[in-house]
């Protein structure tokens, strides 16, 4: 048996850090959803669990992937145990002073985690205590908008293009600190 890789996606040359391969990750479940969103354009405005579910379980774990890849590019730890999507945000915007990310960003995430904080509430209709996941919301306007697809899909567009440019951002910082070294030498 050969030691080969199932998904392109895993097969990184060596010299690959964790940063690549979370922020490729991401890229995958960013592909998924940008296909779903331009698939699903004539469903009906409020089309709950057939669309909008699956997409959000997928579009948190997108944000996920991205917001801890992102910290480990910039050489942060990461609580690979905690689902809790604002807490690396909060961290990236303390140590990234010319940070490019809307409020409505930022607060797409802080609701979307008070929401769903241990990213499970997409995945089942109830918790471990046989409760149902999203009786007890407090936030309605924010559940309700989520509910409606167009609202839904411009947030999520929002919200991939500032982390994009974030990673764009990092990526442009260390190729300039990459220049400079390469140049003093």
């Amino acid at each position: 048996m050969t030691n080969e890789y199932l998904f392109d996606v895993g097969n990184f040359p060596k010299e690959s850090n964790d940063a690549d391969i979370f922020l490729a990750y991401g890229d995958v479940y960013k592909g998924i959803i940008e296909h779903l969103l331009n698939n699903f354009e004539e469903i009906e405005e409020n089309c709950h669990d057939y669309v909008i579910i699956p997409i959000l379980f997928l579009f948190r774990h997108y944000i996920e992937l991205k917001l801890k890849g992102l910290l480990l590019f910039k050489k942060q730890k990461i609580n690979v145990k905690s689902h809790n999507i604002y807490e690396p945000l909060q961290k990236i915007k303390g140590i990234q002073i010319h940070l490019r990310i809307s409020s409505k960003t930022e607060n797409f995430i802080k609701q979307l985690n008070e929401i769903d904080p241990r990213g499970d509430a997409f995945r089942y209709s109830i918790n471990k205590k046989m409760k149902r996941i999203f009786d007890n919301t407090k936030n309605k306007e924010f559940f309700n908008n989520i509910n409606k697809f167009s609202t839904l899909k411009d947030s999520i567009e929002q919200v991939m293009k500032d982390l994009e440019n974030i990673e764009g951002d990092f990526d442009d910082e260390k190729e300039s600190i990459q220049e400079g070294y390469r140049n003093s030498n």
